[in-house]
């Protein structure tokens, strides 16, 4: 980093909001979330019920992080969201 760079310049600019409709499991691929939140109910032995899919959804709707998902980063929030006895709000 150069000496006149600021903390305004581009290069500390948080990633802009990406594609919320898919997650990216890694650098080059991307599943839709359908496919990802079966894939991680099953990794961790829970029901694949339409309730139980359509409450996961409804957690990674809540995720505030920027930029695109990224599976190692959802895969903890719904861990940590799971197993605090997360809640889907009521439609």
């Amino acid at each position: 980093m150069s000496d006149d760079a600021s903390m305004d310049s581009p290069e500390f600019e948080l990633p802009s909001p990406g594609p919320r409709d898919r997650i990216y499991v890694s650098w080059d691929e991307h599943w839709h979330l359908e496919k990802y939140i079966v894939h991680y109910l099953r990794s961790r032995e829970l029901p694949t019920d339409e309730e139980t899919r359509t409450a996961a959804l409804a957690c990674i709707e809540t995720y505030s992080g920027r930029g695109a998902y990224r599976k190692a980063e959802t895969d903890i929030f719904l861990d940590r969201a799971f197993a605090s006895g997360f809640v889907p709000p009521k439609a």
